[in-house]
């Protein structure tokens, strides 16, 4: 059975158009490549859109209508967009799904380690992810550092060519950048003296200062 090519049938103005499309999808995905990333800069795009915020909706006590447009975000890992029309809920509605999370290496709980005087962050793959295929690739350490005060310090390091060069070094460079970075936030040590265990130089933890 042939199946027809949808390129064939397009006209010039159409590939262009597409085109685009296709150039603002790949600039959104260089820029945001975690999930929080992708609700934040989304909601952005759908505050600039007319898009409300839920929460200041019910805050202010409005009645919502048909017509308006509202999101919601939850613990900036996930976002709804909703578009309330005019027919009843009984006669169903549209729903478009899409997937913001993407394949990477997790820090774990606890991720601090020291072995052969040297700092390590412990780590679990998460999309697939084959370690043998990270080796000699250039990484990025992205996330958020949750603080005691309840705030949150977003991390972005490495992400852009000319963050630190060259790549070779930057790995390392980065893991003690981060370690630097979540003792002076929270204020801890994370190799006291004298506190190993089973013979594989792993830390028991934290303790405070």
């Amino acid at each position: 059975m042939e199946r027809p090519c949808a390129w064939k049938k397009y006209t010039p103005q159409q590939i262009e158009e597409l085109e685009e499309l296709c150039r603002g999808y790949k600039q959104f995905l260089s820029e945001n490549k975690t999930e929080r990333l992708c609700v934040k800069t989304g909601i952005k795009m759908a505050e600039e859109a007319g898009y409300v915020d839920l929460e200041t909706v019910i805050a202010e006590g409005r009645a919502l209508k048909a017509g308006d447009k509202v999101y919601a975000a939850n613990h900036g890992k996930d976002l709804m967009l909703v578009n309330l029309g005019t027919a009843p809920l009984e006669q169903g509605f549209n729903i478009l799904g899409a997937h913001v999370d993407s394949p990477r290496l997790d820090l774990k709980q606890n991720p601090a380690f020291e072995a052969g005087d040297m700092a390590y962050l412990d780590t679990h793959y998460y999309g697939g992810v084959k370690s043998y295929h990270w080796v000699a690739s250039p990484l990025a350490l992205v996330g958020v550092i949750c603080k005691k005060d309840g705030t949150t310090v977003d991390i972005n390091i490495g992400d852009k060519a000319w963050d630190i060069s060259p790549p070779s070094f930057w790995l390392a460079i980065a893991l003690l950048v981060l370690l630097l970075a979540i003792t002076g936030l929270l204020g801890k040590r994370i190799f006291p003296n004298n506190e190993k265990t089973n013979g594989d130089n792993k830390t028991n933890g934290t303790e405070e200062n």
